[in-house]
C-alpha cells in the first residue's frame, strides 16, 4: 500500500493547514472528519487530531486523542495503524515532559515499521526517539539517531515534508548540544549554527512551511545572539515575530517581544527596549508566569537605566508579586500533576497490555511469544520446557470456502478453546496466522504432550455448525522440550526450539493431520 493509499485523504489536508500554522482549522476538519469515518480511518484521523492539540497546547488531550486511536488500531489489527498511533503518543508525552514513555512507545513503532518492511516509519520513529534523548542532554546519541533517520529518509525518497522536520529536528539537537556547552561568552560555533539555521529558514521558506520557517527564524536570531551579532539578531527577531503571529504560534510570540527588548537595550536603544518589553509583558499576561516574572526583571533593569526609577521599583515588585504567587501555586500545580500523572500511568498500563496483546483472539501475540520463549533459554541449563506449534488445518479453505469474516471467527474460537483448557504453567500465545503456540514451564515430556491432545480434541469436537453451516475443524501439533537439544548435543535456542517444533509439526501434516507429533 502506498503511502497515499493507506492514509485517508483528509489526513493530508490536515498536516497541510498544521504546517501553514491554520491550527484550529486543522482541528475543525480532523473533528468533522471524524463524524462519518470508518473505524480504520478514525484511528488515523484521531492520530492528527492530537498532533493538532499539541499544537494548540493542550498535549493532556491531545493524549486522550491519541490513546484513543491507539485503541481503535489495536481492534482492527493493523500494525501501521497501531505505528502510527505510537508516534502520536509519544509525540503528546514529550509535550507533557514524559521522554522515559515516550521513547518507549517510538521504541515500538520503529520495531513495527521494521516488522512491516516500512523504512518511513523506522526513520520517524527514529526521529521520536533522538527528540527526548536530546531533551534529556543525550545530545550526541540523539545526533546519530537523527543522521540515520535523514538518510532512511532520502535513500527511501520520503516526502519532502519528513526530510525538512528531520532536518530541523537535527538542528536543534546540534542547538541543545552547543548551548549545553555554553559559558555566555559569544561564540563561533554559534556562528556556524547561525549560518545552518539560515539555510534552513530558506528551505523551508522554498517548501512552503511557514511553521518550521517560522521557528527557525527564532533559533537563526538566539544563535546570532550568541554569536555576539546583536544587531543581526534583532533583525530575525523581529522576521521571526512577524511570522509566529501569521501561523499562531502564540506561546513563541511573546516571548519573542521579550528577546527583542533585551537585544534592543545591548544595542543602547532602551526606549524602544522598554516598548518591545511591554508589548511582550502584556502577552505574558494570560500565559507563563514565570516568562512573565523574568520578563519584569529585564524590563525593570532597562527602566533603572534610563532613571526612571520609580517604574523600576514596580516593575520589580510586579516580579516579586508574580514569583510569590507561583509559590502560592505550586501546591495547586503539585496536585495538577498528581492528576495528570496517574492519568498517564493508567493509559500506560493499557498500552503495555495491548502492546503483547492479539487483537482478534485476546492471547499474547508474536511480541509476548518471543520475550518469554527467550527467557526460558535463558534459564534452560537449571530448568527444562517445552514448545508446541499449533496450525489450523486447512485454514486457506475455510478462508476460500466461507470468507475471511467466517476465518476470522475460526481464530476467535480456537483463541477461546485454548484459553477454556485453562493449561497450568504455560503460556498460549497467536504468532502469525492461523499459527499458535504454546510454551510449558515444564520438563516432563508426558505433561505437555498429554495436554496439547487434550487440547486438539477440544478443536475436534466443538460445534463449529455454530460460526458455519457443515464447518469442521481440526489442527496439527509439532512439540519438543528442550532438554531433548540439550541431550542431542544441540543448543538450546530460540530458532533451534522452533526449528524442532516446525519439523515435527509439518510431520504431523505429513502424517494425516489432526495429530501431534514429539518425535
Amino acid at each position: 500500500m502506498t503511502a497515499a493509499s493507506f492514509y485517508p485523504p483528509v489526513f493530508h489536508q490536515v498536516v497541510d493547514l498544521l504546517e501553514v500554522g491554520e491550527i484550529k482549522q486543522a482541528l475543525d476538519l480532523a473533528n468533522q472528519a471524524l463524524e462519518n469515518s470508518t473505524e480504520r480511518d478514525g484511528a488515523l484521523l484521531r492520530c492528527v487530531r492530537a498532533n493538532a492539540l499539541v499544537a494548540m497546547g493542550e498535549p493532556l488531550e491531545a493524549l486522550r486523542s491519541a490513546d484513543e486511536a491507539h485503541r481503535i488500531a489495536a481492534s482492527v489489527n493493523e500494525s501501521l495503524v497501531l505505528a502510527e498511533a505510537k508516534q502520536s503518543l509519544a509525540h503528546a508525552l514529550q509535550a507533557l515532559d514524559k521522554h522515559a514513555l515516550a521513547i518507549d512507545l517510538a521504541t515500538d513503532g520503529a520495531q513495527l515499521g521494521r516488522e512491516n518492511d516500512d523504512p518511513e516509519m523506522v526513520a520517524r520513529s527514529w526521529r521520536a526517539l533522538a527528540i527526548s534523548m536530546s531533551v534529556l542532554g543525550r545530545h550526541q546519541l540523539a545526533i546519530d539517531h537523527l543522521t540515520r533517520a535523514l538518510e532512511l529518509f532520502q535513500e527511501h525518497h520520503a516526502p519532502s515534508t519528513r526530510i525538512l522536520h528531520a532536518r530541523y529536528s537535527l538542528l536543534n539537537a546540534r542547538s541543545r548540544a552547543l548551548t549545553a556547552q555554553w559559558n555566555g561568552q559569544s561564540n563561533d560555533a554559534f556562528k556556524t549554527l547561525c549560518v545552518d539555521w539560515e539555510q534552513f529558514a530558506q528551505l523551508a521558506e522554498a517548501e512552503k512551511n511557514l511553521r518550521l520557517q517560522a521557528m527557525a527564524l527564532g533559533n537563526v536570531a538566539i544563535a546570532a545572539r550568541r554569536a555576539g551579532r546583536s544587531a543581526h539578531a534583532l533583525e530575525q527577531f523581529r522576521k521571526a515575530l512577524e511570522l509566529q503571529q501569521r501561523v499562531q504560534l502564540r506561546a513563541h510570540v511573546a516571548m519573542i517581544e521579550c528577546h527583542i527588548g533585551s537585544v534592543l537595550a545591548e544595542l543602547g536603544r532602551p526606549e524602544d527596549a522598554i516598548a518591545a518589553f511591554e508589548r511582550g509583558i502584556a502577552m505574558f499576561q494570560d500565559g507563563n508566569p514565570r516568562g512573565l516574572a523574568s520578563a519584569l526583571e529585564e524590563y525593570s533593569e532597562v527602566l533603572e537605566k534610563t532613571g526612571r526609577i520609580s517604574d523600576a521599583l514596580a516593575a520589580l515588585r510586579r516580579s516579586r508579586e508574580v514569583e510569590k504567587a507561583l509559590d502560592d501555586e505550586a501546591g495547586h500545580a503539585a496536585v495538577t500533576r498528581i492528576e495528570r500523572d496517574n492519568e498517564i500511568a493508567k493509559l500506560s498500563m493499557t498500552w503495555a497490555r495491548l502492546a503483547e496483546e492479539d487483537a482478534l483472539t485476546g492471547l499474547p501475540n508474536r511480541r509476548a511469544f518471543d520475550r518469554h520463549l527467550s527467557e526460558l533459554v535463558d534459564r534452560s541449563e537449571s530448568s527444562g520446557f517445552a514448545l508446541c506449534i499449533i496450525d489450523i488445518d486447512y485454514f486457506k479453505h475455510i478462508n476460500d470456502t466461507y470468507g475471511h469474516d467466517v476465518g476470522d471467527q475460526v481464530l476467535q474460537e480456537v483463541g477461546r478453546l485454548i484459553r477454556g483448557q485453562r493449561i497450568s504453567d504455560s503460556l498460549a500465545a497467536r504468532i502469525g496466522g492461523e499459527e499458535f503456540a504454546i510454551l510449558f514451564f515444564s520438563d516432563e515430556p508426558a505433561g505437555p504432550l498429554e495436554q496439547t491432545q487434550c487440547l486438539l480434541r477440544a478443536f475436534r469436537e466443538s460445534d463449529w455448525s455454530r460460526v458455519a453451516k457443515e464447518l469442521a475443524v481440526t489442527a496439527s501439533a509439532g512439540l519438543v522440550m528442550s532438554d531433548e537439544l540439550r541431550g542431542a548435543g544441540v543448543g538450546v535456542s530460540a530458532a533451534n526450539m522452533m526449528k524442532r517444533a516446525d519439523e515435527r509439526l509439518y510431520k504431523a501434516k505429513r502424517d494425516g493431520r489432526n495429530r501431534v507429533s514429539n518425535g
